[in-house]
């Protein structure tokens, strides 16, 4: 077996990814973004299980890292990865992270034969990191706190609370475990929300 030896922004993801598809059938990937990769498509089935297209990322648009849909739930994540959690901080990366899941909640309200029915989902911001050392919940209060803020400045109705999730590197057991981190303090009925699609990942949730 290889031994992971750093938990890149690759990594994490691939990891996040594989959870997602062994141990939470709720969801599923509409688009994800791996480094160089060839997919630049959301995807999605028609009401006949039919896959196709939603929508085209254009060559030198700013495209999320993951795009996941659960119909159960009428939610959409929109997810911004990094190597670390510090990567997340910046104010640049923020205010371009937050940019690009409003620009994409309004792309995703039109509709066509693929996506009818999925235009009035809620959007949800998500942001996964890597880490060696597990990371302090005031390290993760603070980041989750910023992208809050800044989400609460848009006008394109993505839900406030921001999901985090860490996949942290367990050297003993040459293993990758990811976590779920939130940040209390929205309204009931936003944190009722969040509470059922924080459930539906079958991870363990950590409050900052």
């Amino acid at each position: 077996m290889r031994r992971v030896v750093r938990v890149t922004e690759e990594v994490a993801r691939w990891v996040f990814e594989v959870h997602i598809t062994r141990h939470a059938p709720g969801w599923y990937i509409a688009f994800t973004n791996p480094t160089a990769g060839p997919w630049k498509r959301i995807m999605a089935t028609n009401s006949d299980g039919v896959v196709g297209e939603v929508h085209r990322f254009a060559r030198e648009e700013t495209r999320p890292d993951l795009v996941l849909v659960n119909d159960k739930l009428s939610a959409i994540l929109i997810v911004e990865a990094k190597g670390k959690i510090i990567g997340l901080l910046s104010s640049t990366q923020r205010l371009k992270s937050v940019a690009v899941v409003q620009d994409l909640a309004v792309i995703l309200r039109r509709t066509n034969e693929f996506w009818a029915g999925r235009q009035d989902f809620q959007v949800v911001c998500g942001l996964l990191w890597g880490a060696e050392d597990e990371t302090s919940t005031l390290e993760a209060a603070q980041t989750i706190s910023a992208y809050e803020n800044s989400l609460a400045k848009g006008k394109h109705g993505v839900l406030k609370k921001v999901i985090g999730v860490e996949c942290l590197r367990l050297p003993q057991e040459n293993e990758i475990a990811c976590r779920i981190l939130h940040l209390p303090g929205a309204s009931q009925e936003d944190e009722q929300f969040a509470a059922k699609l924080m459930r539906s990942f079958k991870l363990p949730i950590t409050k900052c």
